[in-house]
Order: C-alpha cells, then structure tokens, then sequence
C-alpha cells in the first residue's frame, strides 16, 4: 500500500502565483492523478484544478502590485 503525503488539505486558502488580483481560493477537492496530485481550487463559484507547485499559503503582493 502506498502512503500519499499531502502539502495542503481541503479547506485551506491559497493564492495561485499567477493571479494578478491574488484573490482567495479555498481547496475543495483533491485528486489522485497518474502524475501525482491535482487539487481543485474554488473561487467566486468558480473552480479549477492545479498542481501544488501553481499555488501558494502566502498572497503575493507583489504580483498584485504588477
């Protein structure tokens, strides 16, 4: 049996690297994939799967600001 290490759990708020508005998204699904993990973030009634590395705890300011 394999054991999966998760870097976030459902629920968190994160904030994708390449918003330029940084808004909130919380996680509310994660999938197992061929490749790894792909987690589902929801937004506004919105949503959309990404990679761990896509998305970060932290708002990035800075990107807000560009």
């Amino acid at each position: 049996m394999a054991v999966i290490t998760l870097k976030h759990d459902l629920g968190n708020i994160v904030y994708l690297k390449t918003d330029k508005e940084q808004l909130k998204r919380m996680i509310v699904q994660i999938s197992i994939i061929q490749n790894g993990l792909m987690y589902e973030l929801g937004c506004s009634g919105n949503s959309s799967f990404h990679y761990d590395f896509e998305f970060s705890n932290e708002k990035d300011i800075l990107e807000s600001v560009v």
